[in-house]
């Protein structure tokens, strides 16, 4: 809830700008409804490869969008949802036949994060503010800063947030903290 509150402040604040604003997020984001109806808009795309957009979950969708078919401002009703719905979409990559969906890289083939994501004003183009995502349709690492720019959207009603660590990575790091701890206790009382 409070990065919701925290991300509707933002997107008030930067209604003086439009279109696309904030450092892109590789932190393998999960979208959350805010409630209500759903519409995402079509950006843009300057991929090779022919990318459908899907929504994966809560339920599996049709095409929202074609990357090749679609035209910037194209939009499309997503789904009424109920607030704190997460919402998985994905790419599915034509050529290639791999699916990379949003969130934790754990969700893809390459273990890697497939989406970015940023905060969108409202602009002539794109009515809406909202959730700016942009996906990435190559097996292993992106093409730098230059990558994320195979399917590029917008939703309205729907909020970002950070994934939560994978149990493994909390255990690891549980660990490595106590060990640092033990390993201090007694170098402190070595010293009085």
């Amino acid at each position: 809830m409070k990065f919701r509150s925290t991300f509707l402040v933002l997107l008030t604040a930067s209604a003086a700008c439009a279109g696309p604003f904030g450092s892109p997020s590789t932190a393998g984001d999960v979208f959350i409804s805010a409630g209500g109806d759903t519409y995402a808009y079509f950006v843009g795309s300057t991929a090779g490869y022919s990318n459908d957009l899907h929504l994966y979950s809560p339920f599996v969708s049709g095409i929202l969008f074609n990357n090749h078919a679609a035209t910037a401002g194209d939009s499309v009703f997503v789904g009424n949802f109920t607030p704190g719905t997460e919402l998985i979409f994905g790419i599915f990559v034509n050529d290639t036949g791999e699916t990379w969906k949003n969130g934790p890289g754990s969700r893809n083939p390459d273990g890697l994060v497939h989406a970015r994501v940023s905060g969108w004003a409202a602009d002539g183009l794109i009515p809406v503010d909202g959730v700016y995502v942009e996906f990435e349709d190559l097996d292993g690492l992106p093409e730098g800063a230059a990558g994320y720019n195979d399917l590029a959207f917008v939703f309205a009603s729907v909020a970002a947030t950070p994934s939560v660590p994978e149990p493994g990575t909390i255990s690891i790091a549980a660990i490595a903290l106590l060990a640092g701890f033990a390993l201090r206790r007694p170098l402190s009382r070595g010293r009085s």
